[in-house]
């Protein structure tokens, strides 16, 4: 178990680990479809974080990059796709993420920061995978929005 988890419950550990997938989805799907080119860029993404992170979230991400962090898009990405619209594909992303709002304050506040700062790096990342013309004009409008997680309130 990792150790900044260890006082959460089992439905709270398992939204910290899935919040990463989430936020890439809500990201990725942003302009109606989430590409292959934006799947690949979240799970690099949090492969590279199992190695760059500060502290003890590069341990969080490490767990995810060694287990199954794949099945957990392909789990959520089946679900969200369920839902018929992009606003209700949203909605449904942001209500799981607004569940950190009760969980991020009761971790240590630098842990809390840097994995509010690692989704928004995660953010960043997917949103830069796709489109534009090299390099200029990547972030679509409704991107640009989200990726500062505005729902996930700061610590």
């Amino acid at each position: 178990m990792l150790f900044q988890l260890r006082n959460l419950s089992d439905r709270e550990r398992e939204l910290m680990l899935d919040a990463p997938a989430l936020v890439g989805i809500l990201i990725g799907s942003a302009d109606g479809s989430l590409s292959e080119k934006e799947v690949k860029r979240l799970r690099d993404t949090v492969h590279t974080k199992a190695f760059s992170e500060k502290n003890d979230l590069h341990h969080l991400f490490k767990q995810l990059d060694e287990t199954d962090f794949a099945d957990r898009v392909t789990a959520i990405a089946a679900e969200t796709a369920e839902k018929p619209t992009i606003a209700e594909k949203e909605e449904f992303l942001i209500e799981r993420l607004k569940g950190l709002n009760k969980i991020l304050p009761k971790l240590d506040s630098t842990y809390s920061k840097q994995y509010r700062e690692a989704l928004h790096s995660i953010a960043v990342s997917v949103a830069n995978a796709s489109g534009g013309v090299m390099g200029i004009g990547r972030l679509t409008h409704e991107e640009a929005d989200l990726i500062k997680l505005p729902f996930i309130d700061k610590v």
